[in-house]
């Protein structure tokens, strides 16, 4: 509502400064959901908790390399019943949905990700630097599906 009505007062500076403001708050949304939220499983580790034992586990489990591994295995449980239909559209939807505000909001505030080979480049850089947080503190999961 905030950006709407920047645009139809016609002020842009108004604009300008809700758009940032906007971002800044769907950034954090962002990193918080995939690094923290403990409705998504990210429950962080205490670092008086971890030992080689957790971190096997971490990378048994959560950790994935194969392209299409994960997604296959969730068309697959689903199939079988093992996975309810609204686990399924969380994992397989969830990754795009989230990142759809992006792509929104970067081409409109940086000029150089108007060009589709530098947006996409930022966004690869984005997403796998969430991937590498989510590995450094062994929460979500580290896998090239996401």
């Amino acid at each position: 509502m905030m950006i709407i009505g920047g645009k139809f007062l016609n002020k842009r500076k108004l604009y300008k400064i809700n758009f940032i403001i906007w971002f800044i708050l769907y950034l954090i949304m962002l990193f918080n959901m995939t690094l923290f939220d403990k409705y998504f499983g990210r429950e962080g580790v205490s670092l008086y908790l971890i030992d080689m034992d957790y971190i096997r586990n971490y990378f048994d489990t959560s950790f994935n390399l194969i392209p299409f591994a994960t997604i296959n295995n969730y068309f697959l449980a689903l199939r079988n019943g093992n996975l309810s239909i609204i686990a399924f559209l969380y994992n397989i939807f969830g990754n795009i949905l989230a990142f759809v505000p992006l792509a929104i909001f970067l081409p409109r505030m940086f000029k150089v990700a108007r060009k589709w080979y530098y947006y996409f480049f930022i966004v690869s850089l984005f997403i796998i630097f969430i991937e590498f947080m989510q590995l450094l503190m062994l929460t979500g999961s580290f896998d090239i599906d996401d």
